[in-house]
């Protein structure tokens, strides 16, 4: 039993115990409750670890941050030598211009109003104040931000045909952009 022509990858998902009972590696993360009940806590992919040593959840940030009315879509990334996160966020594009006619500045195209200065302020303190309503620790709130003008699809390689982010992809296609803000970034090991 296993994965059709992928011994590599069913060695990595399936464990034998030493009794000899077969157990399939889900990657899930639970607390298991004195009751005997399991409680799925997160993903062992979406751990990440800081340069301090501290674990953070990227799933969990990124759940939280779908909920800001700004956020289509995002990818919170992290740097081993570091402790800031950055978040690449997919405006919603409706609540995106209601901010620019707010702020004047309805006369900017998408592109341009994903580049403007007091519309990245604007989204970024929100945001902040968003992590910080949902008792985030310091270290998983975002330093900076990038409104990213590209939409990830299926089409793009950006998004699985689950319609889940592929965070490799989306992070080998932005890059240099992530290397160019954590290099401006002074860091607080």
């Amino acid at each position: 039993m296993g994965y059709y022509k992928m011994p590599e990858q069913t060695a990595q998902d399936f464990h034998v115990d030493e009794d000899g009972c077969r157990w399939f590696r889900t990657g899930d993360i639970g607390e298991l409750y004195p009751d005997g009940t399991l409680k799925i806590i997160d993903r062992k992919k979406d751990l990440t670890k800081l340069a301090n040593g501290e674990f953070i959840s990227l799933g969990k940030i990124e759940s939280c941050l779908r909920s800001s009315p700004y956020v289509e879509n995002v990818c919170i990334c992290t740097d081993r030598f570091r402790n800031e996160i950055i978040a690449l966020i997919v405006p919603n594009q409706r609540i995106l211009r209601t901010l620019a006619k707010d702020l004047q500045k309805e006369h900017l195209s998408f592109e341009q109003m994903c580049d403007d200065s007091m519309i990245n302020e604007k989204i970024f303190e929100s945001i902040v104040n968003h992590c910080r309503e949902l008792a985030f620790k310091k270290r998983e709130i975002p330093v900076k931000i990038v409104l990213v003008k590209e939409e990830w699809t299926q089409e793009n390689n950006l998004l699985t045909a689950a319609f889940k982010m592929r965070r490799q992809a989306v992070q080998k296609f932005y890059q240099n952009k992530i290397q160019a803000i954590f290099d401006g970034i002074s860091s607080s090991i």
